[in-house]
């Protein structure tokens, strides 16, 4: 099919990431199979292109199938389940029954905020200091520009090519800014923060999309309940105890 058209009909198609194909892309492929035998792989929670088709009903209808059964799967065994959990956040509440679960555990995801002008250095510094085997850092067109480096571990992609690629240390980069339409954008982030086998580090100086705005996850500042607390508060934390020792030592004088 990629040389031309064959000249003979296949006997059974695999296809691949169905929830991106258009109604044209599957009208070639239900051109080009003699019988009813197709085989689709996909999930619509990684639907990144606005003209794609959007339901397993659609599918079944434009390839012209008389019956279309699908086989749900409900387990992760790739994805940490930190990482998932978080990935959820940002798909509708129906989307969400249909997100796997994550089997194994690993670690929690980091944020990174920095002042727009620092985040380059950031994830530089995160590069440089990472042990992974592989890379992948994820950032819009604008920001791939500003984005360099001589690290053959480093693959660097726009949010768009990011279905299908994995690596054990994932760097997302200032999703909040990304751009595309209404009913994808969700998705883009969800496939972004999905590709990580390992560690999964987000790297902002705006805000977060909505849904990793309640701060989940491990981030470097701590807060200001985790801070030491001041002189004035320990001291002041020791009056009852002192003052116990007080009665104490009257009652048995």
């Amino acid at each position: 099919m990629i040389s031309g058209r064959p000249t003979e009909r296949f006997g059974h198609v695999m296809v691949d990431e169905a929830q991106d194909f258009t109604p044209a892309m599957l009208h070639v492929i239900r051109g080009n199979v003699s019988g009813q035998q197709i085989t689709l792989l996909g999930d619509f929670n990684q639907r990144t292109r606005a003209e794609s088709v959007r339901s397993w009903d659609e599918i079944q209808q434009l390839l012209g199938l008389e019956k279309l059964s699908v086989a749900a799967l409900t387990k992760s065994y790739r994805v940490p389940k930190q990482t998932l959990d978080l990935a959820a956040k940002v798909l509708t509440a129906e989307e969400r029954k249909r997100a796997p679960e994550g089997v194994r555990s690993g670690e929690e995801p980091e944020f990174h905020r920095a002042d727009s002008n620092a985040v380059v250095g950031k994830v530089a510094r995160l590069v440089a200091k990472a042990d992974e085997g592989q890379i992948l850092v994820i950032a819009d067109v604008e920001m791939r520009g500003q984005l360099s480096f001589a690290d053959n571990r480093v693959i660097m992609v726009d949010p768009t090519e990011a279905n299908s690629l994995e690596a054990g240390l994932v760097i997302v980069v200032e999703p909040g800014a990304w751009t595309a339409a209404s009913d994808t954008l969700s998705h883009l982030h969800y496939v972004a923060l999905t590709r990580t086998m390992g560690r999964l580090v987000i790297v902002h100086s705006g805000e977060l999309p909505e849904g990793l705005s309640s701060k989940q996850g491990r981030r470097r500042a701590p807060s200001a309940s985790k801070r030491s607390p001041s002189k004035r508060t320990q001291v002041k934390s020791k009056k009852p105890v002192q003052s116990l020792l007080r009665r104490l030592r009257k009652r048995y004088k």
